[in-house]
């Protein structure tokens, strides 16, 4: 008995190596530009105190994107994936996953402000710019994450990678 066809452009329809590829090569940009910022923040280029701020907003923000919404991608991926795979509509689901995820960086901007009072003088050395910066990344954050588990519920899987490399280059 055959398989019923793929619809176009779906996972199934993509050659499976130029997929990895694309994916392979979004996570390794992602991590090497970690390496890159603390890299030209590092070397004597800013004094100690400076270093040390700059150095703490990465890891918080490396901390807090992943940490806090890859749960919503996760779960966009499963619910559009679920529903297609079901036939059904996904603009209801889409709709839903966004207004979750928007409450969710809601809630991790209160949590920032809330720790501002100890960030702001310990963490980030009296740099309000940085607190900014941070709640910036919550933003950016939310919506890549949804975004990723959007494209990778619809199984584009290339579009997941060039949000890999848009990410890691920025």
């Amino acid at each position: 008995m055959s398989s019923p066809a793929a619809a176009p452009n779906s996972a199934v329809d993509q050659p499976f190596g130029r997929n990895v590829i694309w994916m392979t090569a979004g996570t390794l940009l992602m991590g090497l530009s970690g390496y890159a910022f603390l890299a030209l923040v590092g070397h004597g280029r800013f004094d100690d105190t400076s270093y040390a701020a700059l150095s703490a907003t990465y890891l918080i923000l490396s901390i807090i994107g992943p940490g806090v919404f890859v749960a919503a991608e996760q779960e966009s991926s499963r619910l559009v994936s679920s529903a297609l795979a079901r036939g059904s509509a996904t603009a209801t689901i889409v709709r839903r996953l966004g207004m979750l995820t928007a409450l969710l960086a809601v809630v991790t901007l209160l949590v920032l402000v809330l720790a501002a009072p100890t960030l702001i003088p310990h963490v980030l050395k009296g740099n309000i710019g940085l607190l900014l910066a941070l709640a910036m990344s919550v933003i950016g954050s939310a919506a890549v994450y949804l975004l990723r588990g959007l494209t990778g519920g619809q199984h584009r899987f290339r579009r997941y990678a060039v949000s890999l490399l848009v990410d890691g280059g920025v």
